[in-house]
């Protein structure tokens, strides 16, 4: 087969991502594996959790650090995030969803910002409150406020998150079977 010289800055649609021969995007079991020359141009028409007809397409950045820094939790958190900023892999992605999916994902960052908002507003309550103990208002909005930053992080890892990332490509867990179908297999 004659090999293809490719063109750097050319547009997305010259290239085909399912085109396996020239290194396109492929599945290994559950996996979706986008080595980093196509990190740009993932296919991106179908929605990745079901592959039916995509009506949105988002940018998402995946991050990847080694899972053993967390062993630097314990002893210091600002020692941790330091190094995991430094270590880290970052590759953006674009990735389509379908009515659905794109619902679910509305769904999530409206129960994040709900519940953040509810924390705000039980700490100006539990502050004009006649005889509210501070102790207690703080501890109730931090906690609220944890919750919302806990579920807007689940959120933002919604619909795909990378299980490894390296110089050549990244592994990303999340993507439906109906997508990977689409893919060759390795």
């Amino acid at each position: 087969m004659q090999s293809q010289n490719i063109d750097p800055y050319s547009s997305s649609s010259d290239l085909d991502p399912f085109d396996d021969l020239e290194g396109g995007c492929y599945r290994q079991g559950n996996l979706l594996i986008i080595p980093r020359n196509m990190a740009g141009r993932v296919p991106c028409d179908t929605c990745i959790k079901c592959g039916r007809p995509a009506v949105r397409v988002l940018r998402r950045s995946l991050y990847w650090y080694p899972p053993a820094l967390i062993v630097l939790v314990v002893p210091c958190l600002i020692i941790f995030l330091i190094v995991v900023l430094i270590v880290q892999k970052k590759m953006r992605i674009s990735v389509g969803l379908c009515e659905q999916h794109l619902a679910v994902r509305k769904r999530m960052t409206g129960a994040a910002w709900g519940i953040f908002i509810t924390a705000v507003a039980a700490g100006f309550g539990f502050a004009y409150a006649p005889g509210s103990h501070a102790g207690m208002a703080l501890l109730t909005v931090g906690g609220l406020v944890l919750v919302s930053l806990i579920t807007a992080s689940i959120g933002s890892r919604y619909p795909v998150s990378a299980k490894h990332i390296s110089d050549v490509d990244a592994e990303v867990k999340g993507a439906g079977e109906g997508y990977l179908k689409q893919l060759p297999k390795r």
